[in-house]
């Protein structure tokens, strides 16, 4: 039953996603010398592939339930995390995690290499505690591991006592202790933990945002809804008669369901620009409502546009007036000297 349950998930799944086959464009940039040559019109369509994570962790599903029917029962427990699907806080939670994956990725590795530098200094230096604290430190590996699981579990003052020796000695690891504690304990994990705060931050923000653009904005012309409750009938009219998004669903169901011999002119041309994946048959940023407030702030910018056109020119043509005065000035100055001057070389 179990089996034949994980078997009706996985033919859902292939009804209501149809993952289409791999193309070569799947495998382009994926080598150095194999570039990548993206498709427009396949990008747009939201259709999965059978390589993608989903598909693959269906195919899981099915093969964790029949391992659990042949050998132990144990691989039917993963079908427990199945219920992040069907939970939004939850898929919110783990994205939170993967979203900054590389970066918490890089940070996991820095702390590996600390967690080795102190692995070195404890096997240089304060291999003893070891065995008087129950550790293990005859080789750097176990040294390491026992930092890793102690140091970060409980901490290096906690895990390794050096209350028995001298002084010179409880200073070095009091230096040890802190510096781990300041490094490792503080900083880098609240690194991490910053990381995921602000994973959840973004997260928060942008669904608000989707929430806010949902609820106050047209999903068919994008106009807000202060134009309509200011300018119109009402944005729940406006969405509910003027443009109800799911009569746009309808009409497309319509076109699939219909033969192109049978379309009107309107419904081939919409047809048409639906398979070239265009969208500007949609009324975007278009209301018939708003159709005459749109008119009037056109026609005040045009007039506008006019008058400012109106007092450049005026305003080149004043300059232009007043470079031919100086022009005239300078040249009748100039005739006047010239007059003089001929007129003193002349003899009586």
């Amino acid at each position: 039953m179990h089996n034949f349950l994980s078997l009706v998930i996985l033919v859902s799944y292939f009804l209501t996603n149809r993952p289409r086959l791999p193309k070569l464009d799947d495998f382009r940039g994926i080598l150095p010398f194999f570039p990548h040559r993206g498709n427009d019109k396949e990008d747009m369509r939201l259709r999965r592939s059978v390589l993608s994570f989903k598909t693959l962790y269906y195919f899981l599903f099915l093969a964790a339930s029949i391992m659990g029917t042949i050998y132990d029962g144990y691989f039917q427990s993963l079908h427990l995390l199945h219920i992040v699907n069907f939970n939004h806080l939850l898929g919110r939670a783990i994205l939170a995690v993967t979203q900054n994956g590389k970066a918490l990725l890089w940070v996991a590795l820095l702390i590996l290499f600390l967690l080795y530098v102190y692995s070195l200094l404890a096997f240089a230096f304060f291999r003893p505690l070891f065995i008087v604290n129950s550790g293990s430190c005859a080789t750097m590996h176990q040294c390491f591991l026992s930092i890793v699981h102690g140091g970060l579990l409980s901490g290096l003052y906690n895990f390794l006592n050096a209350q028995q020796y001298d002084d010179l000695f409880r200073v070095g690891k009091f230096f040890l202790d802190v510096s781990f504690y300041i490094i490792m304990s503080t900083i880098m994990l609240n690194i991490v933990f910053g990381i995921i705060v602000d994973a959840f931050s973004e997260l928060r923000d942008a669904k608000l945002e989707i929430d806010n653009d949902m609820k106050n904005c047209c999903f068919i012309c994008n106009h807000s809804a202060y134009d309509f409750e200011h300018q119109a009938k009402g944005f729940t009219h406006h969405i509910k008669k003027e443009h109800y998004q799911w009569a746009y669903l309808f009409f497309f169901l319509y076109l699939d369901a219909t033969r192109k011999n049978d379309y009107s002119g309107l419904e081939l041309f919409v047809s048409q620009q639906f398979e070239e994946n265009k969208l500007d048959f949609f009324p975007l940023n278009r209301a018939l409502s708003l159709t005459s407030t749109e008119d009037t702030q056109d026609s005040k910018m045009e007039a506008l546009l006019k008058n400012m056109k109106y007092l450049v020119a005026k305003k080149f043509q004043e300059e232009a007036q007043r470079q031919q005065k100086l022009e005239k000035s300078k040249q009748d100055r100039w005739e006047e000297l010239h007059i003089k001057a001929k007129s003193k070389s002349t003899p009586k």
